[in-house]
């Protein structure tokens, strides 16, 4: 652990070292919280209208930024790549609409 980490520890409140350790030693069935793959097949369902929008707006102007809203982050310190990485896909395994795939049909 690094020396900033331990100095801010050492900085709680009791109340919270012993939240952080109740913390640390809990263990965490991530299963309850994955939302499950839809089944294969024809599983069409309807946008909605802001998905309609964003569509439309890409069929006007295709791969355009027009709805991207760039921003820039600065991380000091240390940075774990790889648990970044894992933690992004975590996040896209917890949520279907950032595994939805929209496709034109007819």
């Amino acid at each position: 652990m690094s020396d900033i980490i331990e100095k801010k520890i050492s900085n709680l409140s009791s109340n919270k070292k012993a939240l952080l350790e109740k913390w640390k030693n809990a263990t965490l069935d991530n299963k309850k919280y994955i939302i499950n793959l839809r089944k294969k097949g024809k599983n069409v369902l309807p946008m909605s209208f802001a998905q309609e929008r964003l569509w439309y707006l890409e069929q006007l102007l295709p791969n355009t930024p027009i709805y991207s809203m760039p921003i820039g982050l600065r991380f000091n310190g240390f940075i774990d790549n790889k648990l970044l990485e894992e933690s992004f896909k975590e996040v896209i395994k917890r949520h279907e609409i950032l595994r939805t795939v929209f496709k034109i049909e007819n």
